[in-house]
């Protein structure tokens, strides 16, 4: 299936937008999907990934990331926040 790579700004223009509706996220994965879909409104055909999203996001100072690590006998993972600034 054919697809396009949206420019940085189009990319940086959808996560802006899905920050201003949802101000917090709990993932990455989360990020991804709010972003896709609103790259879809844009062009059907555009895709980015998710590290390019985070990416974007915060090199141009759209998000702050916060990590939070449990620290317990299991190992249960991590979390990760992502907040518009």
């Amino acid at each position: 299936m054919a697809y396009r790579i949206p420019p940085d700004e189009e990319v940086a223009k959808a996560i802006d937008n899905v920050l201003i509706r949802t101000p917090r996220m709990h993932s990455q994965r989360e990020l991804c999907e709010a972003v896709s879909a609103e790259l879809a409104f844009t062009d059907p055909l555009y895709r980015a990934g998710a590290e390019r999203i985070r990416r974007i996001g915060v090199d141009r100072g759209i998000i702050s990331l916060e990590i939070y690590y449990a620290s317990t006998d299991r190992d249960l993972g991590s979390s990760l926040s992502l907040i518009h600034i």
